[in-house]
């Protein structure tokens, strides 16, 4: 039963990792030493903060461009999409390999993923 029950908690940790900031649930858990979920964390949190710092910039960048609001929300509304996009994209690419079983590094975060395991 408490095999059973690990595994169920490894897999939920290693599925919220890739939505916002849960990440940092599977950091604080009690399985947080397992690799998988590990592993998930890694690559969840840096795809979290890629995103808020993508949104960030994108907040900057109409802030800046104030004096041309047309310019400003056509940029702005595109940035924000295909930010959105990318993620949700990554996101679910994590969450199959999650039901896959695999630890597959995710396009782009798993490079990044390699600079921080240095």
């Amino acid at each position: 039963m408490n095999q059973e029950y690990n595994k169920v908690n490894v897999k939920l940790l290693s599925i919220l990792a890739y939505i916002g900031p849960l990440f940092i649930m599977g950091k604080v858990a009690v399985e947080k030493d397992v690799p998988a979920v590990k592993f998930h964390c890694r690559q969840g949190g840096i795809l979290f903060i890629f995103t808020a710092v993508g949104y960030l910039v994108t907040t900057l960048l109409c802030f800046l461009l104030g004096p041309f609001p047309a310019v400003a929300e056509i940029l702005g509304l595109l940035f924000y999409v295909g930010i959105t996009v990318a993620w949700i994209i990554l996101a679910l690419m994590g969450i199959v390999g999650v039901f896959k079983h695999q630890q597959k590094p995710l396009p782009f975060i798993g490079e990044i993923d390699k600079w921080f395991q240095k």
